[in-house]
């Protein structure tokens, strides 16, 4: 017997029901094994809503961070670059650099950015689609 799937979605959102707290739009939301959501609207505790899981989004800078590398959250509610010591996960690659704290930098979130930086292709690239 072959194996069958039945598609559910385009795969650009995800269902989200936030549990003990609303979510209000533009909040990041880490789902388990790393992928990181972007809500579009505020979502109610516990009430269904959607996650965006691709995209570029602006976010503020912690520090300096250079065009093409990995990103984190930061505990400021900004991100800073990634680095192995981590416990955050990736939320996806830089596409410009910032120079100091507050900079706004443009983010190529999930598993797309990943994708194109291990097919090698650089940030300009990348900032360019």
């Amino acid at each position: 017997m072959s194996n069958v799937a039945t598609f559910v979605q385009d795969g650009k959102y995800i269902d989200h029901i936030p549990s003990g707290s609303n979510v209000a739009a533009g909040d990041v939301i880490v789902i388990g094994g790393g992928i990181v959501g972007v809500a579009d609207r505020a979502i109610p505790d516990g009430k269904v809503g959607a996650l965006h899981i691709e995209g570029i989004y602006r976010f503020k800078a912690a520090g300096a961070i250079s065009a093409g590398a990995k990103v984190t959250l930061a505990s400021s509610g900004k991100i800073s670059a990634w680095t192995s010591a981590a416990t955050d996960p990736v939320v996806g690659i830089a596409l410009n650099a910032a120079t100091s704290d507050g900079d706004a930098v443009n983010v190529l979130i999930n598993g797309q950015a990943a994708a194109l930086a291990a097919a090698g292709v650089n940030a300009a690239a990348i900032a360019a689609l």
